[in-house]
């Protein structure tokens, strides 16, 4: 089982002055080879995380740990920043998608006493499933279930600032949609998660917090997890979320009730908490009686990193979390990446980079180069731009308009920044994902490229 080292090897909290003298360190990456010190790896993660911290992208927790042994904990940021509270290593973040882990987890439980089986007809388990459809629980897990998706309806923001009791409550809200043949086609959906933590309350009788804390928390130690609710209604220990504001700002995050993620991305824990629950996996001190195959294949995602099974989940709530976890099985090599910033993807970089370091690499990072662009050569890209059906979002837009030679999307609130890189084109603070503008034959722009895979036309 693991243990936490003395308090000399505890976590710190990492200031501006500190990580700005990491910079100037002769050999950062000294302390990255194999072997070296805890100390000397945080250094390096330390430099490494820098920028990020200084340019208001990331705020949150750090961990590294290799076998039983925890080789950093540290956190940067702020873990309220209207209160100027600093970050600690122990606090606790949602943890969005991640949950997701936990709820298949609580599924394969089931699985394991003999009480679900995995090509169930979800209907026989939910007496008032409001579905006329044979998916079963396997699609679910699979995300192939055809069930309609809550964040398409036209309310869904006002829906998820209301309470919800129970998993089935939040179910109901989809009843009156088209439902599609399961087994069809792959469409990631939340409330695929949301009917399997309703599941899991109508088979073992118990509500879906009980049973993650009875089956899954108490026997790993998870002691700083748990389920979200309204954020109006803080939770002593786990940091506040963060929405990005323009280039560098940041603000408190929209009021929003989680009950809406339940099963899908409602948890909040501590890195500590994962580190446990990552290693308990690998180690199958749960799920013990049922094969690799069955519990990696739904438990975070099965994956080769660096040439052995990775355990690998990326979580982001869309309103104030983010979070990253890799865990390599054979090196029991964990790293594992918190943040209270509603900004997509920049965990799974950091996490990227992190584990670069602790394997004695120097990590790979795309920094922003500048705030802003000459005015005259900003305005040529204000416009808005409207993806195809393929989007995430079929035929949403980004409404870009320029402030003083910033470019900002005015299409969510707050408005998003896209920032210049230095290989050319533009970051998307938000979510963090790459934009090239594209140009016609006579130089006159066109659409965009978002993430190199969604094409936007400019009208």
């Amino acid at each position: 089982m693991i243990h936490r080292p003395g308090p000399g090897r505890r976590g710190v909290t990492v200031g501006a002055a500190l990580a700005a003298a990491l910079l100037g360190l002769a050999e950062p990456a000294a302390g990255t080879q194999a072997g070296a010190s805890p100390d000397d790896l945080g250094h390096a993660i330390e430099a490494f995380l820098s920028p990020y911290v200084t340019a208001g992208n990331f705020s949150g927790t750090v961990l590294v740990a290799r076998g039983e042994e925890l080789l950093v904990e540290a956190a940067f940021g702020v873990a309220d920043s209207e209160r100027s509270v600093p970050a600690r290593p122990e606090d606790g973040y949602g943890i969005g998608s991640v949950s997701k882990s936990f709820t298949a987890a609580a599924v394969l439980r089931l699985v394991e006493q003999g009480r679900v089986k995995p090509d169930d007809p979800v209907a026989a388990h939910l007496p008032e499933f409001p579905f006329e459809s044979p998916v079963t629980v396997r699609q679910l897990l699979e995300h192939r279930s055809g069930l309609p998706n809550l964040f398409f309806l036209p309310d869904y923001a006002d829906l998820a600032a209301r309470p919800y009791d129970r998993p089935s409550d939040v179910v109901e809200l989809a009843r009156t949609q088209p439902v599609s043949e399961p087994g069809a086609g792959y469409a990631y959906n939340n409330l695929n998660y949301t009917v399997l933590a309703w599941l899991v309350e109508e088979v073992s009788g118990h509500s879906f917090a009980s049973y993650l804390d009875t089956e899954l928390f108490t026997p790993l130690g998870l002691t700083g997890a748990g389920l979200l609710g309204s954020n109006a209604e803080p939770i002593a220990g786990v940091a506040r979320g963060h929405d990005p504001v323009g280039v560098d700002g940041l603000q408190g995050e929209r009021p929003t009730d989680r009950s809406i993620l339940v099963g899908a991305g409602s948890m909040h824990a501590t890195a500590l908490d994962l580190w446990k629950w990552l290693d308990g996996l690998a180690g199958r001190a749960i799920l013990a009686s049922l094969p690799d195959s069955v519990v990696f294949e739904y438990v975070g995602r099965r994956e080769n990193v660096r040439d052995q099974p990775a355990i690998v989940a990326d979580g982001w709530d869309g309103i104030g979390y983010a979070a990253h976890v890799i865990f390599l099985r054979d090196d029991r090599l964990a790293v594992i990446v918190l943040s209270n910033l509603n900004i997509a993807g920049v965990t799974r970089e950091i996490a990227g980079g992190v584990l670069s370091l602790a394997v004695g690499e120097a990590p790979e990072v795309s920094e922003p180069v500048a705030r802003s662009l000459p005015a005259d050569s900003a305005r040529t890209l204000v416009g808005r731009y409207t993806f195809g059906d393929d989007f995430y979002v079929p035929g949403g837009t980004l409404d870009i308009v320029e402030r003083d030679g910033v470019l900002l999307d005015e299409s969510r609130d707050p408005a998003g920044a896209l920032i210049p890189l230095a290989g050319g084109g533009f970051l998307y603070r938000p979510v963090w994902a790459r934009i090239r503008f594209l140009r016609d034959g006579d130089g006159q722009v066109t659409g965009l490229t978002f993430y190199d895979r969604f094409e936007a036309k400019r009208e």
